[in-house]
């Protein structure tokens, strides 16, 4: 299924993660490249029988941005069409721990806390280290940790306004 138009070369292989495209709706498309690879990382992680870990596993995923695809729809709906064409479900696919919450549900997994540590380009460095501390002190025998994105014009937008993105115009195919 196909998650986000912006997001090149993405599209969710529902077969791979063992899910439903109409539960793959249901969120944003940074919690989508999570769970896509989470399920990666599980497979090729040599735990053969994680349904059986999942009251020991927690999952400790977060991002800088997330939702904004979803959130920017919304808004547009919403001014055109009125308040009550809102998507009920803009604040599940836009809260940063929408990713870790997705990725915890499909695979039943609930130790310790369920965390989404956000700190911008460093989360996913972050979200390691608290499933390291996790499992040291004793809270889960296993996490799944990672962070996830999502780029939007408002992303680019916003980082081009302060200064943040090349201003070189040469092009890229060029070395």
């Amino acid at each position: 299924i196909k998650i986000g138009s912006l997001f090149p070369g993405f599209e969710m292989d529902l077969g791979k993660v063992g899910m439903e495209a109409k539960e793959a709706r249901r969120m944003s498309e940074f919690a989508a490249v999570a769970l896509e690879a989470s399920s990666e990382a599980i497979k090729t992680s040599g735990i053969l029988d994680v349904p059986n870990f999942g009251e020991h596993t927690g999952v400790s995923i977060g991002g800088g941005f997330g939702g904004l695809k979803d959130l920017d729809k919304s808004v547009r709906r919403t001014i055109e069409k009125g308040m009550h064409k809102v998507d009920k479900l803009i604040a599940a696919k836009a809260i940063p721990g929408s990713a870790a919450v997705n990725v915890a549900l499909h695979y039943g997994f609930h130790a310790g806390d369920m965390a989404s540590v956000t700190s911008a380009c460093a989360s996913g460095a972050s979200n390691i280290i608290h499933g390291y501390h996790q499992i040291v002190h004793g809270d889960a025998k296993m996490m799944v940790c990672g962070g996830t994105g999502e780029t939007a014009p408002l992303n680019y937008l916003a980082f081009g306004n302060i200064g943040a993105l090349s201003s070189d115009d040469d092009d890229p195919t060029k070395v």
